[in-house]
């Protein structure tokens, strides 16, 4: 398991970046906008999530164990939504940057549909005792009952507007 930070998170090959970090009530909410990257990054679907002009926008539920990312392009339209199963969510206190705890599973939405991501990957982790049977657990149930929300659309992520906190 991985503790991400925010100010980290999908940020390899960019070479200067702009960041909006909001403490909400029951979240928080990190924007970064891209303003000069070395290399795009395309799915290999061909989908581009990361060029000069994008933004990136990631939620941090205070009491739910997921995380969502959501990538916009340079017209500040949603090209993909990403949700990590997470152990937890917080603020480092030593640094007081946001991170996650990533459970492996993660959930796509794309225009094409949802896709789950990495459910070998968790199997693995808990063979290995990289994760406890009880991890293992929480990300299946948090896992099912994201993907519950996502169809009925009953999740409350998906409704924020999420314009005012771009650049």
């Amino acid at each position: 398991m991985k503790k991400k930070l925010l100010t980290k998170t999908y940020v390899r090959d960019v070479e200067t970046f702009n960041l909006k970090i909001f403490q909400l009530e029951n979240c928080i909410v990190c924007v970064k906008q891209i303003v000069k990257t070395n290399l795009p990054f395309v799915t290999s679907s061909g989908l581009k999530l990361i060029d000069n002009n994008y933004q990136i926008v990631e939620v941090l539920p205070k009491n739910l164990n997921y995380a969502m990312r959501v990538f916009l392009d340079d017209n500040k339209q949603v090209v993909q939504r990403y949700f990590d199963i997470t152990k937890q969510n917080g603020v480092d206190k030593d640094i007081n940057v946001p991170y996650y705890e990533d459970l492996y599973l993660d959930i796509i939405i794309e225009k094409r549909g949802i896709s789950v991501l990495d459910e070998t990957d968790l199997d693995n982790a808990l063979q290995k005792g990289d994760i406890t049977q009880q991890d293992y657990l929480l990300a299946r149930n948090t896992l099912n009952s994201l993907l519950n929300e996502l169809k009925t659309g009953k999740n409350a992520l998906m409704a924020m507007d999420l314009n005012k906190f771009l650049f």
